[in-house]
């Protein structure tokens, strides 16, 4: 796919979400529009509950939109209407959660190749683009930790280079100034 800077990447159009218990809606997303192109920087700001989380989950596709459409380049992730939905496991988004969600089992330097690993890059070549990262974000010397013998600012910078270690088409940070 080879866009110019200005042909939109990423393409949120009329996307729609809530979540219900009983009566009261939960999450509301409602006629998200949103174009990015290459090279975009985007910050989203509002009151809890007001959707951000919830775009993030539906970009990533964690979640389905209930109407609208979102798209990357000529690559329809979901459109309820058409009946098309690509799980998050397909869309190459890489994504930074709130709680940064590392695995607790696994050390840094696992941690970051663990992305490059599924995807079907050998443990050898998934560890050694690892390390590459671990230099980038100045996490030399925490590569046997766990998770939890991190400072937060650590674990943060863990769960980015995870991120990017996958080689994404588009970074998804939700709350990364937490």
């Amino acid at each position: 796919m080879s866009e110019s800077s200005n042909d939109p990447v990423v393409v949120v159009k009329d996307v729609c979400k809530e979540y219900r218990r009983n009566q009261n809606v939960l999450k509301v997303l409602q006629n998200m529009n949103l174009e990015l192109a290459a090279g975009d920087y985007v910050s989203l700001m509002g009151p809890s509950g007001s959707g951000k989380s919830t775009l993030v989950e539906a970009l990533a596709g964690i979640i389905s939109a209930d109407s609208g459409r979102i798209s990357l380049g000529d690559r329809v992730l979901d459109e309820p209407g058409a009946n098309t939905f690509v799980p998050a496991e397909k869309r190459r988004a890489g994504v930074v959660f709130q709680r940064y969600l590392l695995f607790e089992h696994l050390d840094v330097l696992d941690n970051i190749s663990f992305a490059k690993a599924v995807a079907g890059t050998s443990k050898a070549d998934a560890r050694r683009s690892a390390e590459q990262w671990v230099e980038r974000f100045d996490l030399v010397g925490l590569e046997s930790r766990k998770p939890s013998q991190l400072s937060g600012g650590q674990a943060q910078r863990v769960a980015v280079a995870r991120a990017l270690a996958a080689e994404p088409d588009f970074l998804l940070l939700d709350e990364p100034l937490a």
